[in-house]
């Protein structure tokens, strides 16, 4: 169970909006805090399984190097926008809350319009009560998804040449080099992503269990939402069709009769 009190999950989004006019675009790992349409921030919560909890803020210029060389603990350069002066900190780290609320200031100053910064006033938010658990900071290690892992894990592993492996953090599993099944968290539904093709995905989307996944859809993958209700013939069903169509013939081969 999940302990009770206030975590940076709820802190870091009231830090940002205590500073004047800021929007955020909230995402799954990565969220966004904007000022005048321009993005000052970013709060990376594991992303891409780095097991991270981190602010991506744009510095003053020179401020990146000046932080990564002070010796201290908890600076790096961020994924995607290190090179255009993003300061990683990570806030799992033993990063004072007054140091987060120093930065993030610096990083509004940076980015904001002179008018908002020069009537910019002291402006403070009540530290974070706990730390984050494991499995809030990684979906992944929930027990209900440790349970379907170790379930769609047994019926992978017994089909011809399948490895398993990561794919941007989540649970994969291949069929020689190919990934055919995917296991991951959206909110707090469990899903598992196979190929199924674009004339059956069409069939399968009409039903509420199943969504076209945004960057692979287009090539007809699936997800499929799971939950208690979920049969062992679903899966099993839904991850063979997928391994037939990424295995090789030699792989086919070695497939028992049906």
């Amino acid at each position: 169970m999940t302990k009770q009190g206030r975590t940076l999950n709820e802190a870091v989004p009231e830090l940002f909006h205590a500073f004047p006019n800021v929007e955020s675009k909230r995402g799954e790992h990565l969220s966004r805090f904007l000022v005048d349409e321009k993005v000052f921030a970013y709060y990376a919560l594991n992303h891409h399984g780095d097991h991270r909890v981190a602010l991506w803020l744009k510095v003053p210029e020179g401020s990146q190097r000046l932080y990564l060389e002070s010796g201290l603990n908890g600076y790096f350069i961020p994924p995607y926008v290190g090179h255009k002066g993003y300061l990683g900190v990570e806030l799992n780290q033993d990063v004072e809350w007054t140091t987060i609320e120093f930065h993030v200031r610096e990083a509004y100053e940076n980015v904001a319009p002179t008018g908002s910064v020069e009537s910019l006033e002291a402006i403070s938010v009540e530290a974070p009560q706990r730390p984050l658990e494991p499995h809030e900071i990684d979906p992944i290690l929930r027990d209900d998804v440790q349970r379907l892992l170790i379930h769609v894990r047994e019926i992978c592993i017994s089909l011809p040449e399948v490895v398993e492996s990561k794919r941007f953090g989540n649970p994969a599993f291949l069929a020689g080099k190919k990934t055919f099944v995917l296991l991951g968290v959206q909110g707090e539904r469990l899903f598992m992503e196979i190929w199924v093709g674009r004339e059956r995905q069409v069939e399968l989307a009409e039903d509420d269990r199943y969504i076209v996944p945004k960057y692979t859809g287009h090539n007809g993958w699936i997800v499929r939402y799971v939950d208690e209700h979920t049969t062992d013939s679903d899966l099993r069903d839904l991850i063979i069709s997928s391994y037939r169509h990424f295995a090789l013939k030699r792989m086919l081969k070695l497939l028992p009769a049906d």
